[in-house]
């Protein structure tokens, strides 16, 4: 970034955004964002420093560029996560649009639940309080069952019926324990667990036609024990693991791609489309075609100081 970008940066005025700015009167909301590249600016755009007087826990959708909290600089991608606590001043510097999924919650909303959050490993590093910062990754299959999540939890809060309130902190605690979740598993597939290699494995060739027997040699356990510590882990056997994975990845391509509903099958690890069809019903209750053509959540553009707001 050249030094003139910089002297605009902080010549800039601090914004503090409210929670009820988005939150249709509730202590929770989920929006997406889409920060557009400024024009008068050269390769970085920035969005303005800014705190909350709320949580916001965002992980990017698309784009590159930096994610700035107070003196800490952390080079975002594709399933970055980060969560600012009230009252931390950050920005964002991207060289490409930068779409992320936005959760925001204040601390009312988990009084009841955070001492049980609170005994998940990786909760201390996901909420910790100023800088620096941990820095979190999920994959994308994570990513589509986010974007599930943040379209199911924006139409409810459109519906504004008695009970919206608490599906609204139900569907929050689903995000929460999904990230904590997901981010012990990334740990444990880095470290030093046996099914770590099988794991990896799966995530890079999940298009492929995969066995149990090729999957336990890789982990040098036998069937029965990789089956047994996988499941232990993972809190499901294998197949049906991959089998999920598939369907999230499918789920990423039906709303992110214009490839036909066959392709979406072959390119996730199905060799019959109808079998793909009917397994993916299962597991969303909707077919390909229909989650497709569904409302998949509120948008929110941003290009310099102008927003728009609108359903995708």
């Amino acid at each position: 970034m050249d030094d003139s970008l910089k002297k605009t940066k902080k010549s800039e005025k601090n914004i503090a955004l409210k929670l009820n700015t988005y939150s249709n009167g509730y202590h929770i909301a989920a929006l997406k964002s889409v920060h557009f590249m400024d024009k008068q600016q050269d390769s970085f755009s920035c969005t303005k420093n800014h705190t909350h007087n709320f949580y916001e826990l965002a992980i990017v959708l698309r784009g590159a560029g930096f994610h700035i909290v107070a003196d800490q600089k952390m080079q975002i991608r594709l399933g970055s996560i980060f969560l600012l606590c009230p009252g931390e001043y950050h920005h964002y510097e991207y060289s490409s649009p930068l779409t992320l999924l936005n959760f925001m919650f204040d601390s009312t909303s988990l009084r009841s639940f955070r001492r049980r959050l609170a005994d998940l490993p990786g909760y201390k590093q996901l909420f910790q309080r100023g800088t620096p910062k941990s820095e979190f990754h999920v994959d994308s299959a994570t990513i589509a069952e986010l974007d599930i999540l943040l379209n199911t939890m924006a139409m409810e809060s459109r519906r504004q019926m008695p009970w919206s309130s608490l599906l609204l902190t139900t569907h929050l605690i689903n995000v929460l324990v999904l990230i904590i979740q997901k981010l012990s598993q990334e740990k444990m597939i880095h470290g030093n667990s046996d099914i770590a290699p099988a794991v990896s494995f799966m995530l890079r060739n999940y298009q492929n036609i995969l066995h149990l027997p090729q999957l336990s040699k890789m982990a040098n356990l036998s069937e029965s024990s990789f089956y047994r510590k996988f499941n232990n882990e993972f809190g499901m056997p294998p197949m049906k693991w991959l089998l999920q994975l598939r369907i999230h990845r499918a789920m990423e391509f039906l709303i992110r791609s214009d490839m036909t509903i066959a392709e979406i099958a072959a390119a996730t690890g199905f060799s019959d489309s109808l079998y793909f069809s009917r397994q993916f019903r299962k597991f969303t209750g909707c077919s390909p075609r229909n989650y497709r053509l569904k409302d998949h959540g509120q948008r929110q553009e941003i290009l310099g100081n102008l927003t728009f707001t609108k359903n995708q």
